[in-house]
């Protein structure tokens, strides 16, 4: 990932709002490329906006990390209870679609903010981070709000 040991240019380009997310990524850009950091000027140029579910996902890590790592630590609960006993599995399931339900929740409200909280974008949004939470690459990525 460019920037890897630039947090605070990383932190200001994802939180940045959806609709300033470009001219974000274009002034920390234009300032590496200013301090003679041309690869990496590149590379953050390269970078897209990310569609307003995966936009929506990070700003809900960075907003609301504890909600987060609730799906996050479920999902973990599901991983382990996949190799267990079926009541395990059951309880591990119940609790992950749970904490699911209540980040998708949480994250319509960033949808809103992004005008983008149509019923598409809100099932993409519980896609997303489903998926992310379910591996632990992913789940690694969600929380950091990337």
């Amino acid at each position: 990932m460019p920037l890897a040991d630039d947090e605070d240019r990383l932190g200001r380009l994802y939180e940045a709002p959806l609709g300033e997310w470009v001219a974000t990524r274009d002034a920390v850009a234009r300032e590496l490329r200013d301090e003679g950091r041309r690869d990496d000027a590149e590379a953050v140029k390269a970078l897209r906006k990310p569609p307003a579910p995966v936009w929506a996902a990070n700003q809900l890590a960075r907003r609301r990390p504890r909600c987060v790592e609730r799906l996050l630590a479920a999902a973990e609960r599901l991983r382990a209870a996949q190799a267990g006993r079926t009541e395990d599995f059951r309880a591990a399931s119940a609790e992950e679609r749970d904490a699911l339900e209540a980040a998708v929740a949480e994250g319509r409200s960033l949808l809103a903010e992004a005008g983008a909280d149509s019923e598409a974008m809100v099932a993409r949004l519980e896609r997303t981070l489903g998926g992310a939470a379910a591996v632990e690459e992913t789940a690694a990525l969600l929380r950091a709000g990337r």
